[in-house]
């Protein structure tokens, strides 16, 4: 019976594949007709067609991001990180921006003319970003499936017998995600896409840290130790047994296999550089994530020299503070005075809470 609901679930996972192609021929021919409605209509209902059939797209096609964010109907898949499922994402990225394009901004309320500028910058960076594999990037030591599998499952809601068919399915699907994951990490290394092995000395210890020999130890099994009232106690030793059967079958050689591959083959193999613009087109990468993340075209020296002259200024201040409370020493000794004098802390929760109050007041 065990191994008739874990086939079940199983299949079930199976299903997003199709449902992902689904959801991208119809992005595409929504996208064609808003292009085509061009100078037809109202152009702020068109505009907002477009954001809703965007927003419908990326829940369907990033179903954790579903999930965090309360859409419904995803929470018993992942993300389909398959080199197909990816490149179809790239070209539904630039039928998006094709999309957007085809609206006259000045036709639009001021409201919809910042929708659109913010929807525009978005489509932009996502089709400019194609030029460099990012793909090939998907684990380090902050991010990627040993941290982001353990934190999916625990943001699930369980709430009814469907919410941990969810679950299972969730837990059914790891294996497949693995082996998606590894054949990313593997053409990376191939191509010389690998981030620095320093930062990566402890991946594969978070993997194994996934691995338990009893199920029911883990914490990816933790709902499974309390249910709502709501739930009968028969379904609740069935969907129990089938945890634990996933987990033990499924789950745990496919984490065995991951810590495997990332002890033995990739972190070894991963660069001794650590910039990023050590990478094949580096540094014009480097510059894409600066556009991206200050939403400015400046340049890195032009940052850096931004930092620098911020630096000088606030140290300058701060040495005028020095001056003016008539301090005797240099600004380290005067740093470590403010840390360490007993003038400065309060002694009780009841001080420390009047000693801001005061502060509030006094701006």
């Amino acid at each position: 019976m065990i191994r008739a609901i874990t086939l079940i679930v199983l299949l079930t996972t199976a299903i997003p594949l199709g449902q992902a192609d689904e959801n991208s021929d119809r992005y595409r021919k929504q996208c064609t007709d808003i292009i085509a409605a061009k100078g037809q209509g109202n152009s702020a209902k068109r505009l907002w067609k477009l954001f809703d059939a965007n927003w419908e797209y990326r829940m369907i096609a990033s179903p954790e991001s579903a999930t965090w964010r309360g859409y419904p109907g995803q929470n018993h898949r992942w993300s389909d990180l398959s080199v197909k499922a990816i490149a179809e994402g790239k070209d539904d990225a630039r039928q998006t921006l094709k999309a957007i394009l085809s609206f006259d901004r000045v036709k639009l309320s001021e409201g919809n003319q910042l929708n659109y500028d913010l929807f525009r910058r978005n489509a932009e960076m996502a089709v400019e970003r194609q030029q460099f594999p990012a793909e090939f990037l998907v684990l380090n030591q902050m991010d990627g499936l040993p941290r982001d599998v353990p934190s999916m499952i625990a943001m699930m809601p369980a709430a009814r017998t469907k919410d941990y068919e969810d679950i299972l399915a969730r837990l059914g699907g790891i294996p497949a995600l693995v082996d998606q994951t590894i054949a990313l990490l593997q053409e990376g290394l191939t191509r010389g896409i690998v981030p620095p092995k320093v930062p990566l000395r402890t991946v594969a210890n978070q993997v194994s840290g996934q691995v338990h020999i009893g199920p029911m130890t883990t914490p990816m099994l933790s709902k499974f130790k309390k249910f709502p009232d709501t739930i009968p106690a028969p379904e609740q030793a069935r969907l129990t047994e089938a945890a634990k059967a996933i987990y033990s079958d499924e789950v745990r050689p496919a984490f065995r296999l991951l810590h495997a591959f990332l002890s033995n083959e990739y972190v070894p193999n991963c660069r001794s550089t650590v910039g990023r613009s050590a990478l094949p087109d580096g540094r014009a990468w480097y510059d894409y994530q600066i556009k991206h993340y200050t939403t400015t075209t400046l340049s890195p020296d032009e940052i850096h020299n931004i930092g620098l002259r911020e630096v000088k200024r606030i140290r300058s201040e701060m040495e005028a503070v020095r001056k003016q409370v008539g301090f005797e020493g240099d600004l380290h000794a005067f740093f470590e005075f403010l840390r360490t004098d007993p003038q400065f802390y309060y002694e009780t929760a009841a001080e420390l809470l009047t000693g801001y109050r005061d502060i509030c007041e006094r701006a």
